[in-house]
């Protein structure tokens, strides 16, 4: 597509891991002053990211980013620099009862992420069944997050949950999100992610409706900004729907080839500073 003099667009929404964070799990230093040339000529920068604003909070704070950010995949908008919740889309306790019943059948232990409403309340429960993935202690390690043994649904999780994750070899995740499909299709959002530096996937599942675009429009209406006036970069499966809805959006040259059939343009990996390349082309435009 050709691009629209970048005066029309006033909201860039960047996704953090793949796309602003690499492997290492540091940022580039060009994708950051990118960002700022682009506030610079008058857009705003925001966050849009699967991870909660917790874990995203060290990574985004030199990025002097204050404005309302989309954190767990849309289930929540939180400030920035603060991290106060503006609004969350927990999945209902009837649905979420549901869920860990068939879960646990299965002997599964599913991972529940909480809105906090208070920064040291725990960010996760666990179902107290088998031994977590070596993927989620290495998670929980490495973001130094508290979380709760929890065997049901009690008054530190109901209203709160916005996401339930699963740990598992792909054919095993790929065979338990077509079964839990079947039954909570109306009922429920799910996708499939690659577990980052282990042979595993993590089946995320969200209230229904929720995704990162849903997040975004939420935050357009908020900030009034027209959704027309946005653009996204991102490099995941979980970036699809806001890679498709925008009007214009870039996806990571090291976004598998599905991603990258979402999205309006190509651009850079991120070790080529695929963020810088994707705004400094926008800025070059008109």
């Amino acid at each position: 597509m050709d691009l629209r003099n970048h005066a029309d667009y006033k909201l860039i929404m960047c996704d953090l891991d793949g796309t602003l964070v690499g492997r290492t799990h540091l940022t580039n230093p060009a994708d950051v002053q990118a960002l700022r040339r682009a506030m610079d000529a008058g857009m705003q920068i925001s966050i849009c990211t699967g991870r909660s604003w917790r874990e995203s909070r060290a990574l985004i704070a030199a990025m002097g980013l204050d404005i309302t950010g989309v954190f767990s995949n849309g289930a929540e908008l939180n400030c920035i620099s603060t991290g106060e919740s503006l609004h969350r889309f927990a999945i209902d306790d009837q649905t979420l009862t549901d869920l860990l019943e068939v879960l646990e059948a299965l002997r599964l232990n599913s991972i529940l992420l909480l809105h906090q409403s208070n920064p040291d309340d725990p960010l996760y429960a666990v179902r107290d069944l088998p031994a977590l993935h070596p993927a989620t202690r290495d998670w929980f390690a490495r973001n130094g997050v508290a979380h709760l043994i929890r065997p049901g649904i009690d008054s530190a999780i109901r209203g709160k949950c916005l996401r339930v994750g699963i740990v598992l070899e792909t054919h095993a995740a790929l065979e338990l999100r077509q079964h839990l499909e079947q039954n909570f299709s109306h009922r429920l959002n799910f996708h499939l992610l690659g577990a980052l530096h282990f042979q595993a996937a993590i089946l995320e599942i969200f209230g229904h409706g929720v995704d990162k675009w849903s997040g975004i429009l939420q935050l357009c209406d908020a900030i009034g900004v027209s959704p027309d006036q946005v653009v996204t970069i991102g490099d995941d499966v979980n970036d699809i729907p806001m890679l498709k809805q925008a009007k214009l959006s870039y996806a990571m040259g090291n976004a598998p080839d599905h991603v990258r059939a979402a999205a309006k343009r190509i651009t850079l990996t991120h070790g080529e500073n695929g963020v810088a390349a994707a705004i400094d082309e926008l800025l070059r435009a008109g």
